[in-house]
């Protein structure tokens, strides 16, 4: 089957590249992507569909980018002399406090190539010499930390020597981690110091763990006097700790070389953090890393050697896995933050990324940000309005995001947030709010993409194209995947909905994983026997092949009337109130109504509390830092004020009509919650989602007070309804008729 003819191949990676006009006019005209004749064999399912871009064969690895690891080496080559991996060294002051340089530091690729070269022959000779290990043998390596040069770089090192790594959740607390490392069976761990303790707390219940490599001991001040303190309590539990400079000073000696992977060799498990029960380790092979890396690519404008990206999303997750990897496959320069979200956007504004990368929860405050900017004056607002219709009418018209006059007058402080150099955005993990896409693309005069995946499918299954001129979808399949919608009966989706069919996600290709880690059971849940992985999820596919989410399989709930309730979506409008931080919805088949908690955004209902005198300004939180925990006391007193409820619950109704909701998707009570909801207090997952279970059983005594409220409401109306009737002559029935 013909598709487009590519512009370029790519002279490193050898991969099809089209241009930026090319992809505009398929976004334009479509399709995205296409339904191949004769795979349409099931009334309970759609066809097969393919992007548009390589209908006839799915992408898979080069000859010079056959594994992940490979790709790298091929980049370490072409890209010697260009920055690879950069951060902010950090500083002992004489208070035993500490402070980062206004700079970054960077190391090329070249040396980073043979840091990694050297760091993984140190692990294996470790292993033999120290742990009684052979030269052949195949082991986990276990990563914990934040993010930081030394953790990618151990990463790529595993690589080297195609020893699988296993991804610790920094976030997920010690538990999980213990868990991690004892089903994922871990001999040595590299970590940062600040986990030392938590580590040895542990390592009597994970029999296989072995050693820890300190990986900050050569960046961190104060981790020298963390080891030592650490290493006597190591010895009682039979533990050995390495620095990560000893590992690399015994691996430059070793005359062991690299162990290349095989495409089918496993790279990563990856455990999902999931919304219930233990995490699954899902296990990435070489081929999934690289063919989802390059894939990206293939769909993407070109982007150039030295072209920056700040990590800061976990890279425990795919999610960063791939964005990284993507970096990789054009010579981009990685910068690391500092780890704190409070200090983020400092760190962004001192790279200056030209590619930025997040999810729908920074995305939606920086939305929020820019707006309640702009309300501070008549003038701000009318200038902003102006701005935004200019633009958009513009960019609709021509695919241009940039206007002369308005980027200089109203548009330069915004996306001087981001360091002023920002050229493209790419939001994944969750659904986001196609009015903040088209927003985002206006004020920041950057392309943006929608993504889609699962750890599953290494992160990627579907992207919109950069050059979209529209927004909430997640364009067409990966070139290395394809997909299909299967008949949801349950939820009331089928293939055979109108307009477009509407049914459960499922994808077949070269990116999805090789199964749970020691869980045959679940694989085969997740996995069909001809390769299908089921995704949980439900989408629609329209005309032009884009790919719309409507929400998770198992989110969905029913109301006692019968109407079936997708959660996520109504969250993501209400998420539109400026008052709102953070909303939890949540409904019953005992109920026919909806209520929510929701975590005001104090950074908006803060000064607007002291300008109605419900607040001193003297308990009112500094403008953008975070919500202290435990919370002030001031503010859980404001959020238990009725004028406060009432003002949010009206600005909700607003938002209900705005995002034309249907009245079972109204929200019709709620309870504000002064603490933020957090991965510490279970009741979110270290991608940002709600554990709804957790949640519910947390909010329990709230919903329940909220339910008896409407029911007291309800009952209220009954009986004016019942007077009216008996001083009218009307029937009880009558009467109930009419008000209904």
């Amino acid at each position: 089957m013909a598709g487009v003819t590519p512009t370029v191949l790519d002279p490193v990676l050898g991969i099809p590249y089209f241009s930026s006009e090319t992809l505009a006019a398929i976004q334009r005209s479509g399709p995205v992507a296409v339904e191949i004749p004769g795979t349409r064999t099931q009334s309970n399912e759609t066809g097969i569909y393919r992007s548009v871009l390589s209908p006839a064969r799915l992408l898979d690895g080069t000859p010079s980018a056959r594994t992940a690891s490979g790709l790298f080496s091929s980049m370490a080559k072409h890209y010697a002399n260009v920055p690879c991996l950069g951060y902010r060294p950090m500083r002992l002051l004489p208070d035993g406090t500490v402070t980062w340089d206004n700079h970054f530091e960077w190391q090329d690729y070249a040396t980073i190539e043979r840091r990694r070269i050297h760091i993984g022959q140190g692990i294996l000779e470790t292993w033999i010499q120290h742990l009684g290990g052979q030269a052949t043998d195949v082991f986990h390596v276990g990563l914990y930390g934040q993010n930081s040069r030394e953790l990618l770089l151990t990463d790529l090192a595993c690589g080297s020597q195609k020893l699988p790594s296993v991804a610790i959740y920094d976030t997920l607390g010690p538990t999980a981690a213990e868990f991690i490392i004892r089903h994922g069976e871990c001999p040595i761990v590299a970590a940062t110091a600040s986990k030392l303790p938590g580590l040895l707390a542990t390592a009597s219940r994970c029999p296989n763990f072995r050693g820890i490599i300190v990986l900050d001991s050569g960046v961190n001040p104060l981790a020298p006097t963390q080891i030592t303190a650490a290493r006597p309590w190591a010895a009682e539990k039979g533990l050995a700790i390495w620095t990560l400079e000893e590992i690399e000073a015994l691996g430059a000696q070793s005359a062991l070389g690299p162990r290349p992977p095989q495409p089918d060799d496993l790279a990563v498990i990856s455990y999902t953090s999931g919304t219930t029960g233990d995490p699954k380790g899902a296990m990435l092979s070489q081929r999934n890393l690289v063919s989802v890396a390059l894939s990206v690519h293939t769909q993407s404008p070109r982007m150039s050697p030295g072209d920056k990206y700040l990590s800061h999303l976990p890279l425990a997750h795919v999610f960063e896995k791939l964005t990284v990897w993507f970096v990789f496959g054009f010579g981009g320069s990685i910068g690391f933050c500092r780890g704190d979200t409070a200090l983020l956007m400092e760190d962004v504004q001192l790279l200056q990324p030209t590619l930025f990368v997040s999810v729908p929860r920074l995305f939606n405050r920086v939305y929020d940000k820019i707006i309640a900017g702009a309300q501070a004056s008549p003038f701000k607002a009318w200038a902003m309005a102006r701005a935004l219709v200019a633009k958009r009418t513009r960019f609709l018209q021509t695919g241009d995001l940039h206007h002369a006059l308005w980027d200089r007058l109203v548009f330069g402080k915004v996306r001087a947030a981001l360091g002023g150099k920002t050229r493209y955005m790419l939001t994944g993990s969750a659904p986001i709010h196609r009015d903040v896409v088209t927003f985002l693309r206006l004020a920041f005069g950057a392309r943006m993409a929608e993504g889609y995946g699962q750890t599953e499918s290494a992160a990627g299954l579907t992207i919109s194209f950069f050059e979209s001129r529209d927004a909430g979808n997640v364009g067409g399949p990966l070139v290395c995947n394809e997909i299909k919608l299967v008949d949801c009966p349950e939820n009331q989706y089928f293939v055979t909905d109108q307009p477009y069919p509407r049914g459960e996600i499922w994808v077949r290709g070269h990116n999805i994983f090789q199964g749970y880690y020691k869980d045959p059971v679940k694989t085969a849940e997740a996995l069909t026997s001809d390769g299908w992985l089921k995704t949980g999820d439900i989408g629609q596919i329209d005309a032009q092949g884009r790919l719309t989410l409507i929400d998770r399989k198992k989110n969905i709930f029913k109301l006692s009337q019968g109407e079936y309730v997708a959660p996520e979506k109504i969250e993501s409008s209400y998420l539109k109130s400026p008052w709102v931080a953070q909303i939890f919805v949540h409904g019953d088949s005992l109920r026919n109504e909806l209520v929510a908690v929701i975590v005001p955004d104090f950074d908006q209902l803060a000064p607007h509390a002291v300008a109605q005198g419900w607040l001193r300004a003297s308990d009112a939180p500094a403008p953008g830092t975070a919500t202290p925990v435990p919370t002030p006391a001031a503010l859980v007193e404001l959020t238990a004020k009725p004028e406060v409820r009432d003002m949010i619950q009206r600005d909700l109704d607003r938002v209900a009509r705005s995002e034309k909701l249907r009245g079972f998707e109204i929200v019709r009570r709620i309870h504000l919650a002064a603490q933020p909801m957090t991965i510490e207090q279970d009741l979110m997952t270290p991608t940002m989602k709600i554990k709804r279970a957790q949640a519910a059983k947390v909010f329990r005594p709230q919903i329940d007070a909220l339910y008896a409220e409407l029911e007291a409401d309800s009952n209220s109306a009954a009986s004016a309804t019942v007077s009216q009737a008996a001083s009218t002559g009307m029937t009880i029935v009558d009467g109930i008729k009419a008000k209904l």
